[in-house]
C-alpha cells in the first residue's frame, strides 16, 4: 500500500527492509541456536536503518512512518512506542501486537469459515478431526502408510510431525484460499451415518488424504518444515533462512501456539509441534510445545519516510 499511491501522493520515499534471519540476511550465515539467541534482531535494525536514510540518503526528510502487517505489524507498532523520537506514526494491520501463549481461537475461527456457505463442511472436517485422533491412537502405522508418511514411524519426533501436518492440511486450506477445495472433497461424506465405527474412521481418513495429496502434492509429508529431525539440523541454506527462523521468533518471544481446547472438535488432538529451547549450546535443542503457526509471515516491514512537501 505505502510504495504504491500513498507514497506517491504524499511524495515520499519508500524502503522496504529485510528481517534479519530471513532471505539472504543471515549474520556470520549462521543459523544455529546459539547464533539466534545472540544476534536475532529487528526493532534495532530498523532504527540503524531510518538513521541511514535519513542521515545519509534523504537528508530533506521530516517524517517516519513504519507500516506492516502481521507481525510485520506488530513490529510497526512496537517501533512508535519504542521510538517516538523517531517515528511519527505506525500502519499496524493485523498486528500480534502482545505476546500470548496459547491461541486455540485459531482453530475455531477455521471451523467457522469452513460453516460457511454450507454448515455441514464444518461438521465433516470435525469428524474427520475425531476419526484421525481415534487412528493415530489405534493404528498409527497404518495411518501414516495411507498418507505415504511411513517415514515418521522410526523418526524421534515423527508422531508429533505428523499430527502437525495433519492438522495444517486442513487449517492451511482456509488461511490460503482453498476452502472450497476442502469443502469439495468432504461433500461425498455430508449424508453418512454419524456414528465413527471403524469403517467410516478410514472412509474419512482416506478421503482427506486423497484432499491432501490434491491440493499440496504427494510430497507434502516429505517437507522439512514438517520433519524436526530435518529442521534441527538445518542452520543453513533455504529452510534455515525461512522457516527454522520463524519457529524461533514464535517458540522464544512470540507465541500465539495455536492449541485445541479440550471441548473443540476442530483438530482434537492435531496441534502439537516440537519448539527449539535457547539452548547455551551451538546446536539446536527441541522440547515439546503447541505447533506454530504454519505460514511465514510477511518479515519485510515497511519504513516509509516522508519528504518535505
Amino acid at each position: 500500500m505505502l510504495r504504491g499511491g500513498l507514497a506517491k501522493a504524499l511524495r515520499a520515499v519508500a524502503v522496504c527492509s529485510q528481517h534479519r534471519y530471513f532471505g539472504d540476511s543471515i549474520p556470520r550465515g549462521d543459523s544455529t541456536t546459539a547464533a539466534l539467541v545472540r544476534y536475532m534482531s529487528v526493532l534495532a535494525d530498523i532504527v540503524a536503518l531510518i538513521h541511514h536514510v535519513r542521515g545519509s540518503l534523504y537528508p530533506a526528510v521530516n517524517a517516519t512512518v513504519v507500516q506492516g502487517g502481521s507481525y510485520a505489524g506488530a513490529s510497526s507498532a512496537w517501533m512508535r512506542q519504542a521510538y517516538p523520537h523517531l517515528v511519527d506514526a505506525a500502519i499496524a494491520q493485523s498486528p500480534p501486537v502482545t505476546a500470548t501463549l496459547g491461541f486455540p481461537e485459531y482453530d475455531t475461527s477455521n471451523l467457522v469459515a469452513l460453516s460457511s456457505p454450507d454448515s455441514r463442511c464444518a461438521t465433516t472436517q470435525a469428524r474427520v478431526a475425531d476419526a484421525l485422533t481415534s487412528l493415530l491412537e489405534e493404528s498409527p502405522a497404518e495411518l501414516m502408510a495411507l498418507f505415504n508418511a511411513s517415514h515418521y514411524a522410526a523418526a524421534p519426533l515423527g508422531m508429533t510431525d505428523f499430527m502437525y501436518a495433519l492438522g495444517d492440511s486442513a487449517a492451511s486450506a482456509v488461511q490460503y484460499g482453498r476452502k472450497d477445495i476442502l469443502c469439495a472433497a468432504l461433500a461425498p461424506l455430508h449424508t453418512r451415518v454419524q456414528r465413527l465405527d471403524e469403517d467410516e474412521r478410514w472412509r474419512l481418513a482416506e478421503a482427506f488424504a486423497n484432499f491432501t495429496y490434491s491440493a499440496w502434492g504427494t510430497r507434502y509429508f516429505e517437507q522439512c518444515f514438517y520433519n524436526s529431525t530435518c529442521m534441527q539440523s538445518a542452520t543453513r541454506g533455504a529452510t534455515a533462512e525461512s522457516a527454522r527462523s520463524w519457529y524461533f521468533l514464535k517458540c522464544s518471544q512470540l507465541g500465539y501456539l495455536q492449541t485445541a481446547q479440550a471441548s473443540q472438535r476442530g483438530r482434537a488432538s492435531l496441534a502439537w509441534r516440537g519448539c527449539w529451547s535457547s539452548a547455551p549450546t551451538s546446536s539446536a535443542t527441541m522440547r515439546r510445545c503447541s505447533r506454530p503457526r504454519r505460514s511465514t509471515p510477511s518479515t519485510r516491514g515497511t519504513a516509509l519516510a516522508h519528504s518535505v512537501a
